[in-house]
């Protein structure tokens, strides 16, 4: 029988109160949730003052890159990147990555992009490893950073709830950047939970 252990860590900040007057007054918390299944991290951020309050927060875990490692998700369009790694066109996903395609390489395909009208879900496969790590987001994570850089032992797959530049996209009129909204005494919050196991 498994053992049904939890542990439960959470780091909570808060603006103190001698900086209120130079920014707004919000209560952010992060929490921990490590069972023998899974992994479940929440993030809230809850506006303390009188002022809406734009905001957005992510996740950027770090994976072992193998040779057959796959990653597959459910995503929309991707932001072509600038020369500065900035939002510059949206585009077709790569077909591999989809969740019915046949996994997108990190050692094939270098990228550095955000993908829009994230699905919440992503499969990471390690064959070689006879293993498969399962990411499921809520939907307030509409978007998804995938960073295989070239040359490197590790790649990320970072849900998020807005894309690289969001805020300016969104002051510039753009209305899908995932930028958030917090108005007073109200909680932005999401989970996101990992699920290892082995095929």
């Amino acid at each position: 029988m498994a053992d049904s252990r939890l542990i439960e860590h959470y780091i909570d900040y808060r603006v103190p109160a001698c900086r209120r007057q130079l920014a707004v007054a919000y209560r952010a918390q992060q929490t921990f949730h490590l069972t023998n299944e899974h992994l479940t991290v929440r993030f809230s951020v809850t506006k303390e003052s009188t002022d809406d309050m734009p905001v957005g927060f992510g996740l950027h875990p770090y994976f072992v890159r193998t040779a057959d490692a796959t990653i597959r998700a459910n995503v929309g369009d991707m932001w072509r990147a600038d020369n500065n790694a900035m939002p510059d066109t949206l585009v077709g996903p790569p077909e591999q990555l989809l969740l019915d395609g046949t996994g997108l390489k990190p050692d094939l395909s270098p990228l550095d992009n955000n993908f829009v009208n994230f699905g919440g879900q992503v499969l990471i496969d390690w064959p070689e490893r006879q293993a498969r790590l399962e990411i499921n987001a809520d939907p307030i994570y509409q978007c998804l950073g995938v960073y295989t850089p070239a040359e490197q032992s590790f790649f990320c797959v970072e849900p998020a709830t807005n894309h690289i530049d969001g805020f300016n996209l969104a002051d510039e009129g753009r209305d899908d950047t995932g930028i958030i909204v917090v108005e007073p005494n109200d909680t932005a919050v999401g989970n996101v939970t990992f699920r290892p196991r082995l095929l």
